[in-house]
């Protein structure tokens, strides 16, 4: 347990179980993960409201990328993130 989203995202990056990180974006009180995990593709997105946070997570095969990348675009827009910060791919 933490006190703030900011520990629980620091939390969270200290413990993410990636075989590689590829992708992360973040706001004041959203974060988003993406990476592989063995042949799967992980896809987190984190966000604070009524004092908890809240999260969404898919896995999906990274054969499957070009039919998923669609989809987490969608959701990630409706969830409110707008800003990025891509990491080396």
């Amino acid at each position: 347990m933490t006190d703030s989203f900011q520990a629980y995202e620091a939390w969270l990056l200290k413990e993410a179980e990636f075989d590689r990180l590829t992708y992360k974006a973040e706001g004041k009180n959203w974060l988003i993960l993406s990476g592989t995990k063995g042949p799967t593709i992980v896809y987190r997105k984190v966000f604070e409201g009524c004092g908890a946070a809240h999260e969404v997570q898919i896995e999906y095969p990274t054969q499957r990328k070009a039919l998923y990348d669609h989809i987490i675009a969608r959701l990630a827009r409706s969830l409110g993130s707008t800003s990025a910060r891509a990491i080396g791919r």
